[in-house]
């Protein structure tokens, strides 16, 4: 037992290293993506800025790029760290010992934090590129 808890032990730190590389580099090319919206709106709210994706210039799929990482759509970091993710969930309950009983609502109120985080990226993303631009909307970023 002690030893499968140690590999366990393992595949997480190692499922970690995935999740930090997915998260760096999809974190980062959103806060880029979004960063420039707000520039070109001159507004940082979500609200205000609905639909200036669209006339961004940036592809819509090149903006999807970071939002369907964190939906772990397949060929994606972040598909790779939820099957990571998944694997070692699915080991944890093959785990007979009472320690199993204490990791298993761990996992859980993260999955729900997953799925909760996936639906909060979507929401932005769509709200910002793929709705139509607000009537008023006035490009600040154009003549800078």
């Amino acid at each position: 037992e002690q030893e499968s808890l140690r590999s366990l032990s393992k595949a997480f730190g190692v499922l970690f290293l995935i999740s930090l590389v997915h998260h760096s580099i999809s974190k980062t090319f959103q806060f880029l993506f979004f960063g420039y919206l707000t520039k070109l709106s001159g507004s940082s709210s979500s609200d205000e800025n609905t639909g200036v994706g669209r006339i961004s210039g940036v592809p819509t799929f090149l903006a999807a790029l970071g939002t369907m990482s964190f939906l772990a759509i397949p060929g994606t970091t972040g598909f790779l760290s939820e099957a990571t993710f998944i694997k070692l969930f699915s080991a944890v309950l093959e785990v007979t010992d009472t320690s199993a009983a204490l990791i298993l609502p761990l996992l859980i109120l993260v999955c729900t934090g997953l799925a909760v985080g996936a639906a909060a990226h979507l929401k932005l993303f769509l709200g910002l590129v793929l709705s139509r631009p607000r009537a008023n909307f006035e490009d600040h970023g154009s003549n800078k």
